[in-house]
């Protein structure tokens, strides 16, 4: 039960991970993009980016790794069940991507292109 719970949480903190990338990865290339909320300048969105997610890997690890858990188990389950649900989902945006450039290859480039260019235009 312990192991299930903890991939739970482990796959549970995914998204907050990618917004946190995504943010910290927007205001470093795209800070001039227009948009209705700023918190504070370009440095201090930076540094207060950077600052979560180094909480939140520690959270993350922690959240991971149980104390009453062999090394190896965790690795094997935590970790693997995470790394397997990655790839296969990586792997299934790839094969729609490629069905998508098949079928319509402009819709594919407008699928990859992030949308912020659109807006800075």
């Amino acid at each position: 039960l312990m192991i299930v719970t903890n991939m739970t949480a482990a796959t549970a903190l995914l998204p907050p991970l990618l917004i946190l990338l995504a943010y910290f990865m927007l205001r470093k290339n795209f800070d001039a993009a227009p948009r209705g909320f700023r918190m504070g300048s370009r440095s201090f969105g930076l540094v207060v980016a950077a600052f979560l997610l180094v909480v939140f890997c520690f959270v993350l690890i922690c959240g991971t790794i149980p104390l009453d858990q062999p090394l190896w188990l965790t690795l094997v389950y935590n970790v693997g069940g995470v790394v397997v649900f990655l790839g296969l989902a990586v792997m299934w945006y790839n094969r729609y991507i490629n069905r998508l450039r098949e079928t319509d290859p402009e819709a594919a480039e407008n699928e990859l292109r992030p949308s912020v260019l659109d807006m800075m235009e």
